[in-house]
């Protein structure tokens, strides 16, 4: 059953992460977008006040979903810390510790290296393109926030199919497959991410 779910789990955690990730869409659209508009409208034209007050949604959203998450969610594996700990489930060690053993593993920076280059050039794209085509292409707010919704909801699509592609190496290279198959599209990704910087078609930007 193991080796089953490591034949799959590219697809299956890629598809998740593409949903947390369109999440972000969602959020430039809706904010961005459908509710700035209408508070500019109720608010004869005053952009400046209807973009922070459309702001104050997601972040009261974000503090609804703590407050539940808080209150139902365990806060380790496990179960609750606290609990696991007073169980003696969990080995007894000091965040200096903890923090050490990641400074001096080797592995830990070949990863820290890989997600600012995979998932920190998402986060700032997804939190940089509405203010990218509003200013470089003079869109309005509501079309910069609607193509960020389009960045946003591609993410089901590109990382699901690099997930799937991740599958299909290891069944015949196994891990190794993965490993180049991960440098070959950073490397894509990276020459795509210098033309689109130098682009100034709207079109071809998109």
């Amino acid at each position: 059953m193991y080796a089953a779910i490591r034949e799959v789990g590219g697809m299956a955690m890629a598809v998740a992460g593409g949903l947390g990730a369109s999440g972000a869409g969602f959020t430039q659209v809706f904010t961005g977008s459908l509710l700035f508009s209408l508070l500019r409208y109720n608010l004869s034209g005053d952009s400046d006040l209807a973009w922070r007050l459309a702001l104050l949604v997601p972040a009261l959203f974000a503090l609804v979903v703590a407050l539940y998450f808080y209150e139902y969610s365990d806060d380790c594996p496990l179960g609750n810390f606290t609990e696991v700990k007073r169980a003696g489930l969990m080995m007894e060690r000091s965040a200096v510790d903890s923090f050490r053993s990641g400074v001096v593993n080797l592995n830990s920076w070949i990863l820290f290296v890989i997600y600012a280059g995979s998932c920190g050039v998402d986060f700032t794209m997804c939190n940089g393109t509405a203010l990218y085509f509003h200013h470089r292409y003079r869109q309005t707010i509501a079309v910069s926030g609607a193509i960020a919704f389009l960045y946003g909801i591609f993410a089901i699509f590109a990382r699901g199919l690099g997930g799937w592609l991740s599958d299909v190496v290891y069944r015949r290279y196994s891990l190794r497959g993965r490993l180049w198959l991960l440098v070959l599209l950073i490397v894509v990704q990276g020459l795509v991410n210098v033309w689109f910087a130098r682009e100034d078609d709207l079109e071809r930007s998109l």
